[in-house]
C-alpha cells in the first residue's frame, strides 16, 4: 500500500508564482499498522520526512549562500493533502479493508 501525493516546490528565487517543480512523493505503509493511533503517528512522520525532502529547495541567493531551504507553502499544502489521505486510509483500515487511493 502507498500514499502518492504530489508536491509543488516553487524556487525561492522565482518571478512568478508558475515557476514551480510538481514532484511526485509515494510512502509506503505497508509495514505499518495505521489502525492504532502509534502507526497513524508513524506514518505521519513518515510522509513529513518524505515531503521535507521534496520542498526542500537550494537558494541560490546571495543571502542563502547556496543552502538547502524548505519552502513552507510547498510543505504545508503537500502536508495538508497527505493528512486527509491518512485519515482515508485509517478508516479504511478500521472498517477492515487495506486498500485506499489517494491522489
Amino acid at each position: 500500500p502507498l500514499i502518492a501525493l504530489a508536491a509543488a516546490a516553487a524556487p525561492v528565487a522565482a518571478a512568478t508564482p508558475a515557476d514551480t517543480t510538481t514532484v511526485p512523493v509515494r510512502v509506503s505503509y505497508a509495514d505499518i499498522d495505521v489502525g492504532t493511533a502509534e502507526g497513524r503517528k508513524a506514518l505521519e512522520e513518515r510522509i513529513e520526512t518524505k515531503l521535507r525532502e521534496a520542498c526542500t529547495i537550494v537558494d541560490s541567493s546571495r543571502f542563502a549562500y547556496g543552502r538547502p531551504v524548505l519552502d513552507d507553502k510547498c510543505f504545508n499544502d503537500a502536508r495538508a493533502e497527505a493528512m486527509q489521505a491518512v485519515a482515508q486510509v485509517a478508516a479504511n483500515a478500521a472498517r477492515g479493508g487495506r486498500q485506499a487511493s489517494a491522489n
